[in-house]
């Protein structure tokens, strides 16, 4: 193989596959695979057997085709020193010569027949939408997913660590929960089909900030992933169903609040200033919505101005809290309680969040 390519693009190129090959313990999983594809274009592969990762690079010169595997750690140490001039890559034998300007480098490469080869697809159901369509459902939602822990196998993951995506009626709507609380956005799709299907949160957030243009969103009984011009993702999909939210949302609210998203906010986090866990209080009435919190050395108040249906007093996590009314994109939010001990929704600008509230104990 002999390749000449920019380092900014073989930088990009490398990014992802890198992140996950770098993860893996066994040799063959800790490397990326070069190699040219029919198109004369460059890519470049990673997988760890439950998700793969596949990047591709038009702008390269290939003047021999060829596959490499080289060590994805030592890939990215080293075009990460390298100047800003074009890179020839040369793979011969158990070698791989990366010459950039007046340094040369000379990688060892394992045999390409040992990687594993990519995860297919197979029959799939996908759709298509804005790349920043994508980012904001990531955004609005992916704060109150659980997260996945580092290593976990696909069969201890859980389907709580993945965004619910539903598309129905020309709308694409995003889920995500973990149990605490749930959040909700949505975004229009006219010419999508109906479908359901459950991305992991660390997919859908790596590829929505880093995708082109635009974002194909596939999936099958065993296979979910994202695909742009240049990269593609695929991972297992997860078993079982995600859980039904329908009835936690669609609470029937007898008190609201109309407030003002910044003021709320900058309450909140100067609550979440206090150490503890103790919760923070909102205790809403006619004078506006008292934001409290105190632990056993510390206090805190303010009043923030809102208009208030109903006097009420409820009690909350306070970084859920502050995750909630973030996520809120429009500068006016709607906070509505039907009980102290009830789910509290916070919504606006076709965005809910909902948080369980703690129980309060007198005194």
């Amino acid at each position: 193989m002999i390749v000449t390519v920019s380092k900014s693009e073989l930088a990009r190129l490398i990014e992802r596959p890198c992140k996950l090959a770098q993860k893996q313990k066994e040799s063959y999983l800790a490397c990326v695979k070069l190699s040219v594809d029919g198109s004369g274009r460059l890519v470049a592969e990673a997988t760890d057997l439950n998700d793969s990762v596949r990047s591709v690079c038009g702008a390269a010169m290939v003047s021999e085709d060829g596959e490499v595997l080289v060590s994805a750690r030592m890939l990215s140490k080293v075009v990460k020193a390298l100047p800003d001039k074009p890179v020839d890559l040369t793979g011969e034998g158990r070698t791989v010569n990366i010459a950039c300007g007046r340094s040369t480098f000379d990688v060892p490469s394992l045999d390409p027949d040992d990687f594993p080869g990519l995860m297919s697809p197979g029959e799939v159901l996908s759709v298509t939408v804005e790349s920043a369509s994508l980012a904001s459902l990531a955004a609005h939602t992916t704060y109150a997913a659980k997260r996945e822990k580092e290593g976990e196998t696909v069969s201890k993951k859980l389907i709580m660590d993945c965004v619910n995506l539903k598309c129905a009626d020309g709308t694409i709507r995003a889920t995500a929960t973990d149990s605490y609380r749930i959040a909700r956005s949505s975004i229009p799709a006219p010419d999508a089909p109906d479908f359901e299907m459950n991305v992991p949160v660390r997919m859908i957030s790596d590829f929505a900030k880093t995708a082109g243009a635009s974002v194909t969103l596939f999936g099958s009984d065993a296979t979910v992933g994202l695909s742009s011009d240049e990269d593609a993702v695929v991972g297992r999909a997860y078993a079982g169903n995600f859980p039904n939210c329908e009835g936690i949302i669609a609470i029937e609210p007898t008190t609201r609040a109309e407030v003002d998203r910044g003021a709320l906010l900058d309450a909140l986090k100067r609550a979440a200033v206090i150490d503890g866990s103790d919760p923070v209080i909102l205790a809403l009435d006619d004078g506006g919505i008292n934001v409290s919190r105190k632990s056993d050395v510390e206090s805190m108040s303010e009043l923030v101005d809102a208009k208030v249906s109903a006097p009420v007093v409820a009690a909350l996590n306070a970084v859920y809290a502050v995750d909630a009314v973030s996520n809120i994109p429009s500068a006016e939010v709607v906070l509505e309680i039907q009980d102290p001990i009830k789910p509290l929704r916070f919504s606006g600008g076709g965005c809910t969040a909902i948080v369980m509230p703690v129980r309060m104990t007198n005194g």
